[in-house]
């Protein structure tokens, strides 16, 4: 962010942190449009999607989905965008199964202040640079509710 900062001028960066898109939707949306001075509206819809709950069950299968070898990219491309635009039974089917029920991880309270210490200077620096309170970021959630 400091090399951002030594190129363009302050005014001319918009920080968005996910903490505020998280709680206020609408005013960060109505802040940005007014930084871009482009029209508030159309509002986008706010709501939560893809929530996971679920990962896949094979390895193997996610690389060969997601990061095809060259010579089986653009067969998995078509694949994956046929896959998006049928009603097909059968693909609905397939599609379910590559996925198992999980909760997500849970990080414990000794890891999360581990991962604190280790970024109190970057988090420090950063709220300087940008001139925002970014305390919050170095308090225990419970703390922060």
């Amino acid at each position: 962010m400091g090399s951002l900062l030594a190129v363009v001028p302050r005014a001319r960066v918009h920080v968005i942190t996910f903490e505020e898109l998280a709680q206020r939707p609408h005013d960060v949306w109505t802040a940005l449009t007014g930084f871009l001075e482009i029209p508030r509206e159309p509002l986008p819809e706010f709501a939560v999607h893809n929530r996971s709950q679920s990962v896949y069950r094979s390895p193997t299968i996610r690389r060969l989905t997601h990061r095809p070898p060259g010579w089986l990219d653009t067969p998995i491309r078509k694949l994956q965008q046929f896959s998006r635009t049928t009603d097909s039974p059968l693909i609905t089917y397939v599609k379910r199964r590559m996925w198992r029920p999980e909760s997500r991880p849970q990080v414990s309270d000794e890891l999360r202040q581990i991962v604190r210490e280790h970024f109190r200077d970057d988090v420090e620096l950063l709220g300087r640079l940008l001139d925002l309170d970014l305390s919050g970021w170095q308090q225990p959630d419970a703390e922060r509710a």
